[in-house]
């Protein structure tokens, strides 16, 4: 008996992996027979598609929640009320929990962390002439965009010793903006955010190498930041890509939730299609985006925002 019930766990373990398989091949001839998709000959990674454009903005959710905890506990820390703050920033936003309001400061960092976005440098190079063709830059950018994705440890191209490359100049500048948006929201008793949040970590060229012996949460906030900084940079390269570019998006307050091109940043059992169907009652809006979306013809990559009741 214990024998069989060993072979129908196996089976139904190699069910669901085919299942998954069969998901994703899916989803790829959906691509590749879109009309409107002028994507490359193959889906195998060998170019930018929209497919890789949408793990890479997953990618921005994850670490930009990751460093969102890091920021707030250094803000705690400091005797700053987070809730109060993030509260005041966005003051016609109802609160499902009062823990949705670490959402405020994720939007924050992504606002940061995605301006200039639509400029096809970020505003990170010399302004020196562009001499390259448009099918010659959409190859670099993904060849840039594969050498870039398999780091383990993006920290050594940020550290002050490193050779000068687009990456860390694209760091050093985000993590200045950062702190002065976040300086901006006026939380209290804080004089210095950046020495708060990432001590002396942080210096005018990088990450200064002999100060990875200090605080091992001022370490990690620096290294959750640079992981970040990545995974937009990464979203960057497979944009200017792709034929045409990707579009980005950034749903504004109060418009009408789409879900079309958007999607809750809450994974809460309360929330069911039904709640948001034409024929529901309910109608809900956008408190505010938190990951920005993106358009390629018509493939869209959702919006991550914080839904709310409409009035």
């Amino acid at each position: 008996m214990r024998k069989l019930q060993s072979e129908v766990t196996e089976l139904q373990r190699l069910l669901n992996s085919k299942t998954t398989e069969n998901a994703h091949l899916k989803r790829v001839v959906e691509l590749g027979n879109s009309q409107e998709y002028n994507g490359g000959e193959s889906f195998l990674e060998t170019e930018a598609t929209p497919h890789l454009l949408h793990k890479a903005v997953d990618r921005v959710n994850t670490t930009s929640g990751i460093l969102t905890k890091f920021l707030m506990q250094a803000l705690k820390n400091s005797g700053v009320n987070c809730s109060s703050v993030a509260k005041a920033l966005v003051p016609s936003v109802v609160f499902e929990r009062d823990g949705h309001t670490k959402f405020v400061y994720q939007a924050l960092v992504c606002d940061v962390l995605f301006d200039q976005f639509e400029n096809d440098s970020f505003h990170i190079e010399d302004n020196a002439p562009d001499t390259l063709d448009s099918e010659t830059r959409m190859k670099d950018n993904f060849e840039r965009y594969k050498q870039l994705n398999d780091l383990e440890n993006p920290e050594e191209l940020v550290y002050d010793d490193a050779a000068d490359n687009d990456f860390r100049r694209f760091c050093n500048k985000k993590q200045i903006d950062l702190i002065a948006a976040l300086s901006r929201t006026g939380a209290p008793g804080v004089e210095n955010v950046g020495v708060l949040v990432f001590g002396k970590v942080f210096g005018p060229d990088g990450i200064r190498r002999q100060e990875l012996a200090t605080s091992v949460t001022e370490v990690k906030s620096a290294s959750s930041f640079i992981k970040l900084a990545l995974s937009v940079f990464l979203v960057h390269k497979l944009a200017f890509a792709l034929r045409p570019t990707a579009e980005i998006f950034r749903p504004t307050r109060k418009m009408k939730f789409n879900r079309n091109y958007m999607e809750s940043i809450l994974m809460s059992t309360e929330e069911s299609d039904d709640d948001e169907g034409d024929n529901s009652p309910i109608v809900f809006g956008v408190g505010f985006t938190i990951v920005p979306g993106f358009k390629v013809n018509r493939i869209v990559v959702h919006s991550k925002v914080y839904k709310v009741r409409r009035a």
